[in-house]
């Protein structure tokens, strides 16, 4: 049954590891999240004068490609 499964050491062992897997992908979600933000930021915000034309570009194709996945 459920209850005498909880004590073993095979099913603290996974849920220690489905934890950490949960938590390990929240983090790089919002990770992912942020830089998107931040590149939104940069594009539509007053650094665009600071980039040159391929960073331009490179960060355009990035911030598709986070927004698309």
């Amino acid at each position: 049954t459920m209850e005498e499964d909880v004590g073993r050491p095979e099913v603290l062992l996974i849920n220690r590891y489905v934890r950490l897997h949960s938590a390990t992908a929240n983090i790089a979600s919002a990770l992912g999240f942020l830089a998107l933000m931040w590149s939104t930021v940069v594009l539509l915000g007053g650094f665009i004068d600071d980039l040159l034309l391929k960073e331009f570009w490179v960060l355009t194709a990035l911030s598709f490609l986070m927004a698309f996945r």
